[in-house]
């Protein structure tokens, strides 16, 4: 693979397709160094994760990367009881669904899944 970070775009554009309420989907470097988030919220931050390289033999390759994505909600504080947490929720079930099984194409071993790491 010739470029490790090739997923990313595509998760990107797929949230952007499947969750019409965020105003900025990017990568990390779309807040970097801000010091205010007017004008961009809600955003969704794709970034790089862990990757673990395993041999899997059974998938037809010695060499395996297994590679995780970190999505990031940022919303404004809600009014209300529970309002930014039921937003933020509402959000993320909706990145979680539009991801969930998402066949990447070619290059790729397998659809995404949803794991929750602690």
């Amino acid at each position: 693979m010739s470029d490790l970070f090739s997923a990313q775009q595509l998760l990107i554009e797929r949230i952007k397709a499947n969750v019409s309420e965020f105003v900025t989907v990017s990568n990390p470097s779309a807040i970097a160094g801000l010091t205010t988030f007017s004008g961009i919220l809600p955003a969704c931050i794709i970034a790089p994760g862990k990757s673990q390289i395993d041999s899997e033999e059974m998938r037809g390759s010695k060499l395996v990367e297994e590679q995780t994505w970190d999505v990031v909600i940022i919303i404004n504080h809600q009014a209300g009881d529970r309002g930014t947490e039921i937003l933020a929720s509402t959000l993320a079930t909706k990145v979680i669904k539009a991801l969930s099984y998402f066949d990447l194409g070619q290059g790729f071993v397998r659809p995404m899944c949803f794991v929750i790491q602690s």
